[in-house]
């Protein structure tokens, strides 16, 4: 199509259009005010004393090492340390055994210590069989851990039967919330 077939609508509207002043540019707004910043806020001097209590708090419960949690051998102390599932554990006597930091600020920690295992005797019957404990805690001072030792005790062979058992200790805070659930696993022969 050339100029000289366009529609007569279109070249009313350019007409119009091309007589009138453009519209105002949109006006400039100002910035919007800061927000105010929600909770409390510290000077650099009361943040840098609050940091390691608050890290400490954020840490909750916790075992104190790689090595403080778990099953070891022995009878009431910790003769060797075996892991948390160690597999089929040879005849003997064994601990499960915590060594747990708690934060310095709070009442009200624990840990939820959940046992459950399964018993199969000789005959072939299988029973099953749970058990849960809650345990309180308390700061125990500058880099101490509490020792929760035996969490539970263990005999092998068991004279039950072959026993499977699986466990959880899970850390609490003050108000309820649990924390991720360390676990493990053990077995023990028939006798």
């Amino acid at each position: 199509m050339n100029a000289s077939e366009t529609p007569l609508p279109l070249l009313l509207a350019l007409a119009f259009a091309c007589g009138q002043p453009a519209p105002p540019a949109p006006a400039e707004c100002p910035p919007p005010a800061p927000c105010p910043e929600a909770g409390l806020s510290l000077a650099p001097w009361e943040a840098s004393l609050l940091d390691p209590v608050i890290s400490d708090l954020r840490a909750g419960v916790r075992p104190a090492d790689a090595q403080s949690f778990g099953i070891c051998r022995g009878k009431t102390t910790c003769e060797e340390q075996l892991g948390p599932s160690p597999g089929e554990l040879p005849p003997g006597d064994y601990v499960l055994r915590a060594d747990l930091l708690v934060p310095r600020v709070g009442e009200g920690w624990a840990v939820e210590m959940a046992v459950n295992c399964e018993i199969t005797t000789k005959t072939g019957k299988v029973s099953k069989w749970s058990d849960k404990r809650t345990h309180p805690l308390r700061w125990a001072g500058e880099a101490e851990p509490i020792r929760l030792t035996p969490l539970w005790s263990i005999h092998s062979p068991n004279s039950l039967g072959a026993r499977r058992c699986e466990y959880t200790l899970t850390p609490i805070r003050p108000d309820g919330e649990r924390a991720e659930a360390l676990s493990g696993a053990w077995s023990t022969p028939s006798p």
